[in-house]
């Protein structure tokens, strides 16, 4: 049982996170690679076409299709030097021969399930964490009993550490027993 109402709110926090920590995910761009022969046809998967020219430059095609017996691509989008600068854009007639690589980026979401794991192991080492310091006694306490010697058996006269998580404390903190009879 949680002690006071601060921590078992913050608990409760610390829980709703941890379902809410699942639902998150990032999303990737998973590249997809064609020899020049193989044109990726368009589609919702494919929503841009990169063409990697033999000569370096680069086509960022938002339409395409094949024409002329498989040998041209007719497009539109946006052309870019060796260093990546922009050329143009618009319409494009691009010869299959000169085409070294075609590249389409599948967009895909990546779950969070190693970052799941951390917050439900945070919340679990918190919640520990948390009713250790409520309640040090419960976690970290010990409590030696001190014995009476005398006549026949020993007798427990003390209990110490009631409270106390230290040595240091150990002095401040003994709680007499009553002294038991003898029973015969």
């Amino acid at each position: 049982m949680i002690p006071n109402a601060s921590l078992r709110t913050a608990v409760a926090r610390c829980l709703l996170a941890v379902t809410l920590v699942p639902g998150c995910s990032q999303r990737v761009l998973t590249p997809e690679l064609y020899a020049p022969d193989k044109v990726p046809t368009t589609a919702a998967q494919h929503p841009v076409l990169k063409v990697h020219m033999k000569s370096g430059e680069l086509y960022t095609l938002d339409s395409w299709r094949v024409v002329a017996d498989g040998r041209r691509l007719e497009s539109t989008g946006t052309r870019y030097s060796l260093r990546r600068e922009p050329l143009g854009e618009g319409p494009a007639s691009i010869a299959v021969d000169d085409v070294a690589l075609f590249e389409t980026n599948r967009p895909e979401n990546v779950g969070a399930g190693g970052a799941a794991a951390l917050a439900v192991m945070t919340t679990v080492t918190g919640t520990v964490a948390a009713f250790c310091v409520a309640s040090p006694k419960s976690c970290f306490g010990s409590c030696p009993t001190f014995y009476v010697e005398g006549e026949g058996d020993q007798r427990p006269l003390a209990e110490g550490f009631s409270a106390s998580i230290a040595r240091a404390l150990e002095a401040r903190d003994v709680d007499a027993l009553r002294t038991s009879r003898k029973l015969g």
